[in-house]
């Protein structure tokens, strides 16, 4: 008798713990979300983050992509590595010059890229970053130099994008534009372009492939 009795209150004590462990309140899941702003790059802090909590009844639930402001954010008002990082994703380390320090990103697929947006007397250009290569000054994380090479091209997306980049910068576009019917997709031999004016400018650089034989390469001076 007095066995039957253990196991009926332990059979009770089991079910209370379960009926209150099923009813308590789950804890909150919080993510960390990188915010959009239209504010100009130079204005913004070194973090710009949103905490968005989101509840959960069941226990489980779907956390929100983590997603950069790279697309909104004009990367030519970006003048320091606190905020380059929240454009590109992966910044790296890469080497001690003295007084400023190397990071780098580099995509394996030399076809894609990271997609930011230059952003100069009032035309906007659409650019993916290949490879990067920031040089900062130690003292104060601010921007040196800066290049950026676009994915490798044939001529014909070699010259869309140069024009596009012409027009920004403000520049002659006719050197840029016979550079392209001189060269066509003969990479061997062939001169290589280059333009800029102030703190930007870009030249044009061979791949070696005979598919896609340039790239863009991007250059910030001192911004």
């Amino acid at each position: 008798m007095k066995k039957n009795l253990v196991v009926l209150l332990f059979l009770v004590v089991a079910i209370g713990i379960w009926l209150y462990v099923n009813k308590r309140p789950q804890p909150e899941i919080q993510a960390v979300v990188i915010a959009k702003t239209n504010r100009p790059s130079h204005e913004l802090p070194e973090t710009n983050l949103v905490v968005a909590t989101f509840s959960s009844n069941n226990g489980t639930s779907t956390l929100p992509v983590i997603e950069p402001a790279n697309k909104e954010i004009n990367a030519l008002g970006a003048t320091n590595l606190d905020q380059w990082k929240l454009l590109i994703p992966g910044l790296k380390y890469s080497n001690n010059f003295g007084k400023w320090d190397s990071w780098i990103m580099e995509k394996q697929d030399r076809s894609g890229g990271v997609p930011i947006t230059f952003g100069k007397n009032d035309q906007s250009v659409s650019y993916q970053v290949r490879f990067i290569d920031l040089r900062v000054f130690k003292d104060s994380g601010q921007i040196r130099r800066v290049e950026i090479h676009s994915p490798i091209m044939n001529i014909d997306k070699t010259r869309e994008l140069g024009l596009q980049l012409c027009k920004m910068l403000g520049v002659d576009s006719k050197g840029f534009t016979d550079w392209c019917d001189k060269v066509g997709n003969h990479w061997l031999d062939a001169p290589l372009y280059a333009t800029g004016t102030g703190s930007y400018g870009f030249q044009t650089l061979q791949t070696f492939n005979n598919d896609d034989p340039w790239y863009i390469n991007f250059i910030i001076q001192n911004p």
